[in-house]
């Protein structure tokens, strides 16, 4: 997933975002965040998922 267009968010985007990875392992699949805002990633690491979402 190319996050490069994020600019407004708030943590609500990282309950979307381990949803769809949830789905797509679900399905034998693997989502990746690429071009992760410093917000998302430091959002990620305050909720303790930054590593699920492969942003650590």
């Amino acid at each position: 997933m190319d996050c490069i267009n994020l600019k407004d968010f708030d943590s609500t985007v990282l309950t979307v975002l381990l949803a769809w990875q949830k789905k797509l392992q679900a399905n034998g699949e693997h989502m990746s965040v690429q071009n992760a805002p410093e917000k998302l990633t430091v959002l990620a690491s305050v909720y303790g998922v930054a590593e699920l979402l492969g942003l650590s």
